[in-house]
């Protein structure tokens, strides 16, 4: 009897190992076909584990699972072979051992359907994090879409007519867009790093302010005008509407969300009305400001490397620790700006850029030799080196330059000069030259 539940208990365990090997083979062909043919990995939402890892641990899952099946079906076999392998047990003896095979199966049954479980709970994951994604990109678009709206928003006024009375008409309500351009710049911070989103809301923004331009278009600077007059009516010049203004503001603010130079076109501001606009701190690093109007602007401290300038109109406008480096600059009118701790580079582009009546103040020129040909249309004292490094009283020293750091007295000794090259505030005479 006792050769016979040997063989049995051999031919048992066979089985279930035989059992145990077809199941396996039949995992580990679904689990490729899988992994080939169905990218599992981006599926079960591991995408950011590096595929030899993911297969690696895939192996030893299957692993895992067969070890965990062929117990089970040993498991099984023997509790169908307790009453042949029991000798001379009681009945009690025989339940109490048939209950413990049973439990040992329930145990082992658990961690079996857990760990076959696993990849599907992870896809379940993947694809509810992907409803919820897309339910917040919907919640976005629908909050960016209801911005846009009130981009174009108007109201109606009764205006008195003395042939008709009061008449409805509607006009731009500039509060209501001002508030939109504060939910788009929040929508930026909001989503930040997601959806595009500081991208395109500045594209948003770069088109409502190249449309606006187009009603109202930038003053005309006069003609013949000198550096004096010039500068007065630079310093009169008025942002054309506050929300045109406020919106090249929160583009200056949102750009540093924009990261580096993948989104060039983001901000694009050419040919825009930017007259007398308050830019000063903002960040238009890369952006496309090229023949855009920036007469009277005040762009103190701005970041504009990189920027792209190009026949830009800067006339009087205030560069004071304006960051210049790589900035494209050429064609570009400077003619009475003040350059004032200004930071150019090599790379900073003055081709047929006008300079005439500029002045420069705490600038290093000494390896900035696209500044050479200039000196003479240019202002500056002591506090400035120019290219060549000349000193005050060296041969290569400008001699219209301030031998002296001149500092609360700069700016009248810069109008001063200005007026002595021929632009009489009362007699205006050739007015403002191209660079040769």
């Amino acid at each position: 009897m006792t050769e016979l539940q040997n063989h049995l208990g051999n031919g048992l365990a066979f089985l279930a190992v035989l059992a145990g090997l077809v199941l396996f083979a039949a995992m580990l062909g679904a689990l490729a076909d899988l992994i080939l043919k169905q990218n599992l990995r981006e599926r079960m939402g591991l995408t950011a584990l590096p595929p030899a890892l993911f297969g690696v641990a895939a192996v030893l899952y299957g692993l895992i699972a067969f070890t965990l099946v062929i117990g089970l079906f040993l498991l099984i076999l023997a509790t169908i072979g307790v009453p042949i392998t029991q000798r001379g047990d009681t009945p009690k003896e025989l339940a109490d051992a048939f209950l413990f095979y049973v439990l040992r199966i329930a145990g082992l049954t658990t961690v079996l359907g857990a760990v076959i479980a696993l990849p599907f709970t992870l896809i379940r994951l993947k694809l509810t994090q992907k409803q919820t994604d897309t339910a917040t990109e919907t919640l976005f678009n629908e909050k960016i879409n209801a911005a846009a709206n009130d981009l174009h928003a108007q109201r109606r006024i009764s205006e008195w007519k003395r042939k008709d009375g009061y008449v409805d008409i509607w006009e731009d309500d500039i509060i209501k867009r001002n508030a939109a351009i504060d939910r788009l710049q929040g929508l930026a911070d909001e989503y930040k790093g997601e959806y595009g989103a500081a991208a395109r809301i500045a594209r948003l923004l770069s088109v409502y302010v190249r449309e606006l331009t187009r009603e109202y278009p930038a003053k005309t600077a006069p003609d013949d005008a000198s550096p004096n007059e010039l500068r007065k009516w630079a310093g009169k010049l008025e942002p054309a509407r506050s929300d045109m203004e406020k919106a090249v503001q929160t583009l200056g603010r949102i750009r540093p969300l924009l990261g580096g130079k993948e989104t060039p076109d983001a901000i694009d501001l050419s040919g825009a009305n930017l007259q007398g606009f308050r830019l000063s701190a903002l960040d238009f690093r890369n952006a496309r400001l090229s023949a855009a109007r920036l007469q009277g602007a005040n762009l103190v401290g701005a970041q504009l490397q990189g920027a792209i300038l190009i026949e830009a109109r800067l006339q009087e406008a205030d560069l004071n620790g304006a960051r210049l480096q790589e900035a494209d600059l050429n064609g570009a009118r400077l003619q009475g700006a003040f350059l004032s701790g200004a930071e150019f580079d090599e790379a900073t582009s003055l081709k047929d850029a006008t300079l005439r009546g500029a002045s420069l103040w705490e600038v290093d020129c000494t390896r900035l030799p696209q500044f050479t040909d200039r000196l003479d249309d240019i202002f500056a004292d002591a506090s400035v080196t120019p290219p060549g490094g000349a000193r005050p009283g060296d041969d290569g020293w400008p001699k219209h330059w301030a031998t002296e750091v001149l500092g609360a007295d700069f700016y009248s000794a810069w109008r001063a000069w200005q007026r002595s090259i021929g632009f009489d505030p009362d007699d205006p005479a050739t007015g403002d030259k191209p660079q040769p």
